[in-house]
């Protein structure tokens, strides 16, 4: 079984070499590895020149100019002739030798027809140190409706089913991998397998991820491709992928009687009944112990001795996957 990957360059050379380097490192070699570059003007080309005879014809690459990300992935897809496509980002990296082993391993066992896993997002400067771990364990395509997805650079499927429901689509500017999955795992219903591997390092400071403008861009697109893939979603379900990542503050403002509890208590009811829900109050007025009775939540209340920040420090020693602070207006 034949897995053929791809990587998009531009101005890339800064970052290729890990990239190259983690798919020279694979154990299972029946490989194919096509790069697609945009026509950089730094030493992308000279590297890419410089490792292809490692590969051992197992190279394939092309410099030309494109109509951006997807259509540069598109091309690749295209040039490819294995029976798995996967992608992996020039400024990603497998920082283990038996990635695409356990992923052919997968496609040989039962009727699976997609995969995905696990990530690790990592400081640029350094990087051994993990700043966040993307988990994949519990994404059903129920959840796109809130905007989740398993970890794209982890995908991998059939290049057959590119021919039969369609490649990226270039009209996204950030989310068409996102618009894929869902037209893939939602639409067409392919059997997909979550592996419990942690495929890759992914520097922090993507596309999708750069700027607060960005990120209104991204759930722009994700409502936009929900919409043309028959599903219903709306800003506010959507807010919930922010309370469930770590290191992210969502905050509900207007005047009483606005609405902000009753939008709260909405968003609560969506959050997946897996994550443990931490909660800190000026007074006790959600009582979300009592509505949900089997879930897994801590409510805290601040006192007269016992300061708000007090309370988070209490929050960061529990296994809380959501966390809200929430406090009264007088």
């Amino acid at each position: 079984m034949k897995i053929s990957l791809v990587t998009v360059t531009f101005n890339s050379a800064k970052t290729l070499c890990d990239t190259i380097h983690s798919v020279l490192s694979q154990s299972y070699t029946d490989i194919e590895y096509i790069i697609v570059d945009g026509l950089s003007n730094d030493e992308t080309v000279t590297l890419i020149k410089e490792y292809e005879p490692l590969f051992q014809g197992r190279l394939k690459w092309i410099s030309e100019k494109d109509k951006g990300l997807y259509d540069a992935m598109n091309k690749g897809i295209r040039m490819s002739t294995g029976d798995i496509v996967g992608i992996i980002n020039s400024d990603d990296f497998y920082h283990r030798g038996d990635v695409l082993e356990k992923v052919a391993e997968s496609f040989e066992v039962g009727e699976t027809e997609a995969i995905y896993g696990d990530v690790r997002f990592v400081n640029p400067d350094n990087l051994d140190r993990t700043v966040r771990y993307y988990s994949s364990k519990r994404f059903v395509p129920s959840l796109f409706r809130f905007g989740f997805m398993p970890a794209h650079p982890t995908f991998f499927t059939y290049r057959k089913y590119f021919d039969q429901f369609g490649y990226y689509k270039t009209n996204y500017k950030i989310a068409a991998d996102y618009e894929l999955l869902v037209r893939f795992l939602y639409v067409h219903r392919l059997k997909s397998k979550y592996l419990p591997l942690d495929f890759m390092k992914m520097r922090t400071g993507g596309a999708s991820t750069a700027s607060i403008k960005s990120n209104i861009l991204l759930n722009e697109e994700i409502v936009r491709a929900c919409k043309e893939n028959g599903i219903w979603t709306c800003y506010p379900l959507l807010l919930l992928k922010y309370l469930v990542k770590g290191a992210r503050i969502i905050s509900l403002t207007g005047e009483q009687g606005c609405g902000k509890t009753t939008m709260l208590m909405g968003m609560i009811e969506n959050i997946y009944e897996t994550m443990n829900i931490r909660v800190q109050e000026t007074a006790f007025e959600l009582h979300l112990r009592k509505i949900y009775p089997t879930r897994n939540i801590l409510s805290f209340r601040e006192t007269d001795t016992i300061s708000g920040q007090q309370g988070l420090d209490v929050q960061k020693k529990t296994d809380g996957s959501v966390n809200i602070i929430r406090r009264s207006c007088n």
